[in-house]
């Protein structure tokens, strides 16, 4: 078989239809000893019938990893089996995989596969007659055992097995046992858990099975697939004296977990084990010869559950309290304030390495910081990663608040010893990075539809583990939104603008793109990581312009400095015939103008009252010019296209606009004794839309009629404006068309619209209050909104109908946040 293997989805590919039907003995005995992965049911030739009615099967039925199983198998779905069948997995070295068919020879038929076999012959081994033939191409060999016939891809497989029957080898205790504990009206699975890691770490780091090392020995697992959701409930056993990691929590009660109170929805996933027992954790621990020092111990008598949230960057441990000022006094001997985050106070920790009395549990070999919340304490290596879970905290972005994890926790016990959950999208994005090559682009076409997470529950008993795995479609409201801190990174100076998104046009994802105190150009990736740095003379005139210069779909970055003119690419160069280098002083933002999308840009440069166009060649244009009578200009100018018309606005600071035509000449004019805001014009409903001082709003048509509609805004209102939406904001009033929404009283950036596939948002920040809203085109505020943040936000819209915000936090700090 190929190396396909992955964790959880392995365990059903193999599965096939359900028979109330008595399973056969024999067939089960000759199961190969090297096997780690088996499977019984009744009727394999309906195997593909059995997942058709699932919709994560449904999704997923033609991706290149199920088709690859599928062929593995597909030779046995021939066989007319009116019993029970086998197919096993096994281990051939640490390289390969063998698949192999058992059933009952009085229910195999082999009429219908007589004409697709070829090759047929046969030898003897060891006394015992097997026959060879070819199947599409492959060989196989099949051998029968009294009532009972063999099948396998692998010639030694089949000898194996010839030889174990010959010497009586009996079949390993514990998958004997594991047999006994699964039920034979459905599906079932055994999985050998540390052989099981050969195949797993064929396709994945090794590292990430760690979890499930050392949990059992066999799990027997019966396999039950409604339309969305889909089902394990099994029992591990082990070798008798076999001592395994969740021995540790023998006679612990069980709780109900809280730790996804604090796990935010940025985590992969997390692990939590009831110990309210903190004496009799000792005790197994000393029992299983594991280091057992009591040091500290009333800090941890205190704590009745010990969890681990997993992130890309870095990893928390988690101790929840029955009583967190029993337990807060207790830690006080041994940490030392560090500094206050929020109005949260987290400490460094004198005894970084307190926690390794959980370990195997949980490893954290330097907890050197810790923080309180609530009746929580999280231990991180790093200040910066207990100040992420405040963050998440404080914004309500934690799984416990979402539906889909409140709907999946009630599939499950209430209690449990242990419970392990993961977030399916992140902990697939996570696992692609994880992959080998040759595995990665199966894990990232996988389509987890609306299964958001997969829950992992595990009771312990004096002899056996109960292990039961959910996953469960819930689908997500198309009108509703979700929020989530995807990262935040902090800046060794602050920025002089800004930050904003550049595309890498290689590899689509978007960089991080500023200038520090030192006129240093940086991109950093999405984690923070420098990715080049440039010296400049001059602060760039913020906001930059991504364009295609060469309309080659491989983007630069425009922006203009107070006497150049800059072009750079995605790795920091100077695009020829940029840097233009100016005499006059450049007093607004650079626009590019690219009237007929047909790649002949217009660099637009303001210098006081003078407006110039430059083209790609550095070059001014010849026949554009323009030169305001009373003032400077006031704003860059903006591009607007009514039909076939293009109009240049360009704005004065004593208030008036100038409506002009490509050549810099008025396309527009008109008469009016309103005196203009000062604030930007739209286009919308088709007219050029702004406000008056007198806070009015104010239109113009293309034939220079001018309407004024009366709103009453104070002095200090903003406006924005599209197509079809008119927003404004005065003081604590948002208005968005006829809907008004009071805010809080509190200092706002200006309202920015933001498109999402067929969405419009209406974002806005308290700087204040250091709150970020995003409100939807009806004034509905977004789920999980608001989040903080201490600036504007940029952002930028996915197909997948997703959204990135970035905007500055303390502490030269940036936070990116995503919306679902």
């Amino acid at each position: 078989m190929k190396l396909v293997v992955s964790l959880l989805i392995t365990l059903f590919l193999c599965s096939c239809s359900t028979s109330t039907q008595q399973s056969s003995a024999k067939a089960i005995d000759l199961v190969p000893s090297s096997s780690v992965m088996v499977f019984q049911s009744e009727n394999l030739a309906n195997a593909a019938d059995f997942f058709t009615e699932n919709s994560f099967f449904k999704a997923n039925s033609d991706l290149a990893f199920f088709k690859e199983i599928e062929e593995e198998i597909e030779f046995f779905k021939g066989f007319k089996t009116a019993s029970s069948g086998v197919i096993c997995f096994s281990a051939i070295g640490k390289k390969n995989i063998a698949t192999s068919f058992i059933a009952s020879s009085e229910d195999v038929d082999f009429n219908e596969l007589s004409s697709t076999v070829s090759n047929r012959k046969s030898f003897t081994y060891e006394g015992k007659e097997v026959n060879e033939f070819k199947w599409k191409e492959k060989s196989l060999y099949a051998v029968w055992f009294d009532q009972n016939i063999m099948v396998s891809n692998s010639k030694l497989i089949i000898e194996n097995k010839i030889r174990d029957i010959a010497n009586a080898i009996p079949a390993d205790e514990a998958f004997k046992s594991a047999l006994k504990t699964t039920d034979s009206s459905t599906p079932s699975i055994y999985i050998q858990t540390e052989d099981f890691k050969n195949l797993y770490n064929k396709a994945f780091a090794e590292h990430t099975y760690l979890l499930f090392s050392n949990i059992t020995d066999w799990v027997g697992f019966d396999l039950k697939l409604d339309t969305d959701e889909i089902k394990l409930s099994g029992v591990g056993v082990s070798q008798e004296n076999a001592d395994k990691k969740l021995d540790l929590l023998k006679n612990q009660e069980r709780l109900k977990h809280q730790i996804a109170t604090v796990v935010s929805l940025n985590a992969i996933g997390f692990e939590s084990y009831a110990i309210p027992d903190f004496e009799m954790y000792l005790e197994q621990r000393k029992k299983l010869g594991y280091s057992y020092n009591n040091t500290n111990a009333n800090f941890f008598e205190a704590i009745n559950e010990v969890g681990k949230i997993h992130y890309t960057q870095e990893d928390l441990v988690v101790l929840k309290s029955s009583n967190a000022a029993e337990a807060f006094a207790s830690l006080q001997p041994i940490i030392q304030s560090q500094k206050n985050f929020r109005d949260f106070e987290i400490y460094t920790v004198l005894n970084a390495e307190m926690l390794q009395i959980y370990a195997p549990l949980i490893v954290l070999k330097q907890a050197n910081f810790v923080t309180q919340i609530g009746d929580f304490f999280v231990f991180a290596k790093h200040v910066e990663a207990l100040e992420n879970c405040i963050i998440n905290y404080l914004n309500q972005a934690n799984l416990a608040l979402q539906v889909n994890y409140k709907k999946l926790e009630n599939k499950l016990s209430n209690s449990s010893n242990v419970l392990m959950f993961a977030l399916s999208e992140n902990w697939l994005a996570h696992m692609q990075t994880k992959s080998h090559a040759s595995f990665k682009d199966k894990v990232s076409n996988l389509d987890l539809k609306n299964y958001h997470g997969v829950g992992l529950q595990i009771n312990v008993d004096e002899k056996f583990t109960y292990v039961n795995a959910v996953m469960l479609s819930t689908p997500q409201n198309k009108n509703s939104s979700l929020v989530k801190q995807a990262n935040r990174f902090k800046l060794i100076e602050n920025s002089l603008i800004h930050p904003e998104f550049f595309t890498n046009w290689r590899t689509q994802q978007r960089d991080v793109f500023l200038q520090d105190e030192q006129l240093q150009l940086q991109l950093l990736d999405a984690e923070g990581k420098l990715i080049w740095n440039k010296s400049l003379s001059e602060v760039v005139l913020s906001p930059a312009t991504e364009f295609d210069i060469f309309q080659n779909t491989r983007l630069q970055l425009a922006f203009a400095t107070e006497h150049k003119i800059h072009v750079i690419d995605k790795n920091g160069k100077d695009v020829s015939p940029f840097p233009i280098q100016l005499k006059e002083k450049i007093t607004q933002p650079l626009q590019i103008f690219d009237y007929d999308n047909n790649g002949k840009h217009r660099f637009m440069i303001c210098q006081g009252n003078r407006l110039k166009a430059y083209n790609k060649e550095g070059k001014l244009v010849k026949g554009f010019d323009f030169k305001t009578d009373n003032s400077d200009i006031s704003r860059p100018p903006k591009h607007i296209r009514i039909g076939k018309k293009d109009y240049v606005l360009v704005q004065e600071s004593s208030g008036k606009l100038h409506v002009l035509d490509r050549t810099g000449k008025e396309r527009v004019s008109y008469e009016t004794d309103a005196e203009f805001s000062g604030n930007p014009w739209f286009l919308y409903d088709g007219q050029f839309t702004s406000t008056t001082k007198d806070g009015n709003v104010v239109q113009i048509t293309e034939a220079g009629d001018v309407q004024i509609t009366e709103k009453d805004l104070l002095s200090n209102h903003f406006i924005n404006a599209s197509g079809r939406l008119l927003v404004t904001l005065s003081e604590n009033i948002l208005q968005i068309n006829d809907v008004e929404i009071e805010l809080d009283y509190g200092l706002y950036t200006s309202p920015q619209l933001i498109q999402n596939q067929d969405k419009t948002w209406v974002t806005l920040t308290d700087t204040q209050a250091k709150k970020l809203y995003v409100f939807d085109e009806f004034g509905n505020l977004l789920n999980g909104f608001p989040v903080y943040a201490n600036s504007k936000a940029s952002y930028y819209s996915l197909e997948t109908n997703k959204v990135k915000l970035m905007v500055e936090g303390e502490e030269n700090a940036i936070l990116l946040y995503e919306i679902n």
